[in-house]
């Protein structure tokens, strides 16, 4: 693993279900020389506009629905909702981590899971720890810089 360690961080459900703690958490990590890559469904100006609110540091927002957009493959409907093959929403995040060298991605999520093969840490909010399938578990309650020593560990060993 290089030095400059690259997190994939979940929008809806992880950040949002912990604003407080990862904006320490992606403070700490940019401190460290580390890259944190926000992935979410979109939009991601409006995404965007939440993380600054919520002082979220991030290298870079990949927002799904600005991704399959600018490719011509979003469907809208008449009450601007719109739709993306679900295979296609399903494998996004996977994709763009796998292209991206991503070290480690956190979600709440397992439908996105089967398409990683970056590995992927399954957050709970509730008991706020993070499971990678080798069964290493990372305490989020213990604070972001034991968080980010944690991730920093596991991701040399994956």
């Amino acid at each position: 693993m290089a030095n400059r360690l690259k997190i994939g961080v979940d929008f809806h459900g992880v950040i949002t279900a912990n604003p407080h703690f990862f904006s320490t958490f992606t403070q700490e990590a940019v401190s460290r020389g580390w890259e944190i890559h926000v992935i979410t469904g979109g939009p991601g100006r409006v995404v965007c506009k939440i993380l600054d609110d919520w002082k979220i540091s991030y290298t870079t927002v990949f927002a799904i629905l600005d991704f399959y957009a600018a490719l011509n493959k979003v469907t809208y409907k008449k009450n601007n909702e719109f739709h993306i093959e679900d295979k296609l929403w399903n494998s996004a995040k996977a994709l763009y981590c796998e292209e991206n060298g991503i070290n480690i991605h956190i979600d709440d999520s397992t439908i996105y899971k089967k398409w990683f093969s970056t590995p992927y840490c399954l957050y709970n909010a509730f008991d706020n720890k993070c499971r990678l399938d080798n069964g290493t578990e990372m305490d989020f309650s213990a604070g972001a810089a034991v968080a980010l020593d944690e991730i920093g560990l596991a991701a040399k060993k994956v």
